[in-house]
């Protein structure tokens, strides 16, 4: 319709640990001693990725032609680090022991275009390509081996993986005028 616009949304959610923290908290119990609790708390982000496109469309007045508001763009996780928090957890002797926790720090990349064409009626738009490119490590390893400190590393393996995505856009705008969708609907009741 008539400067209408239009969206389309594609997205995939992420739920990603994107920071650990550790905590040591002291608690009295009901019967009066006092337990020592550590644990990590952890911030969770949710991390949206995918295409965007919106487009609003205007038909000049001889109707021959649609003048297009269009604006698009993609994002991409494009990469994941780790960090790592640590922490000393009390034992049961008095000691401590250093425990650790790994968080994720991802990398988004984001790809957008925004312009106004003008299109004959039932022309077709080519408005170039959002090229997005990726690299991921991916680590997989016989469970609870892969895990052993120095020896889990005969028991895994790492690769890193390149993703590349390629998103043209085109756009057929095409003029339905309310008489003549009319016209043509009654002249195909019309016997022969």
């Amino acid at each position: 319709m008539n400067t209408e616009a239009a969206n389309i949304e594609v997205f995939t959610e992420r739920r990603v640990k994107t920071d650990a923290a550790f905590t040591t908290e002291t608690l009295t119990t009901l019967a009066g001693t006092d337990r020592t609790i550590s644990y990590f708390e952890h911030t969770i982000e949710d991390i949206d990725t995918g295409v965007m496109l919106n487009i609003m469309p205007t038909i000049t007045e001889d109707k021959k032609y649609v003048i297009l508001r269009i604006i698009t763009y993609m994002d991409m996780l494009t990469k994941t680090d780790h960090d790592t928090a640590y922490g000393l957890m009390p034992t049961a002797d008095g000691g401590a022991v250093e425990v650790s926790e790994t968080y994720d720090l991802p990398s988004i990349q984001t790809s957008s275009v925004e312009t106004r064409v003008c299109v004959p009626d039932r022309g077709t738009v080519l408005l170039g390509g959002l090229t997005m490119t990726a690299e991921s490590e991916i680590e997989a390893g016989v469970p609870g081996l892969s895990k052993i400190p120095i020896l889990g590393r005969l028991f895994s393996n790492r690769s890193t993986v390149k993703d590349k995505s390629i998103l043209l856009i085109l756009v057929k705008p095409t003029i339905v005028l309310k008489e003549e969708s009319e016209e043509d609907a009654v002249a195909s009741l019309r016997p022969f």
